[in-house]
């Protein structure tokens, strides 16, 4: 999992709970250039408005430790994506826009991104998908030499028939012929060889 993302000129590091991408208050204030504190005090204001669980979490001190390594005496808010959009409405400055966009599609929604293709590539047998490009790749080598071999044929058949009008040369075609005669024996073994991987295969 990334460590950490930029968002616009702050660096937060990735923090999940159960499955979900959160923030703390201290990332809200660093994220849109706040003075420490406006984001807490926006979160006392606002938090009989927002459903905890849904918006934000609370943990002990030792959960804030042990989980995130953050020292959080009083207990340590964790906002999701929901609680941070309501506790930036009033944060309406060009700056504000810029960072609630990259928070919400590169840092909340990212996860769900990444989940997705996760799932994407679970069910993608890959063994089975090696052996249809094996099979694929057989099949091209396969249709490549049985295409030579009619060549090879066609010209060992014209150095047959040569033999009956050019007497003179009969001892130079017959040489050609075996050697023509040879190679088309060599692919027969290769086509039988790869019509026998395409069966096991198959």
């Amino acid at each position: 999992m990334q460590n950490s993302i930029k968002i616009c000129n702050s660096e937060i590091t990735v923090k999940e709970y159960q499955g979900k991408r959160v923030v703390t208050l201290k990332d809200i204030d660093a994220c849109h250039q706040r003075p420490e504190g406006t984001a807490k005090r926006n979160f006392a204001h606002n938090r009989k408005h927002l459903i905890e669980g849904e918006d934000y979490l609370v943990r002990n001190s030792s959960e804030a430790k042990n989980t995130f390594g953050i020292t959080a005496p009083n207990g340590l808010t964790l906002i999701t994506e929901s609680g941070y959009l309501m506790l930036v409405k009033s944060f309406t400055d060009d700056l504000a826009w810029e960072v609630q966009r990259n928070l919400v599609n590169n840092y909340f929604r990212r996860k769900d991104a990444e989940i997705d293709l996760a799932e994407v590539f679970g069910k993608i047998d890959f063994e089975q998908l090696k052996k249809v490009f094996e099979i694929e790749n057989i099949k091209k080598k396969l249709s490549k030499y049985e295409s030579l071999f009619v060549d090879v044929a066609g010209y060992r058949d014209a150095y047959s028939e040569s033999k009956s009008y050019h007497l003179k040369k009969y001892e130079e075609n017959k040489v050609e012929e075996r050697r023509l005669s040879k190679s088309l024996n060599d692919l027969k073994v290769m086509i039988h060889s790869l019509r026998n991987s395409l069966k096991l295969l198959q």
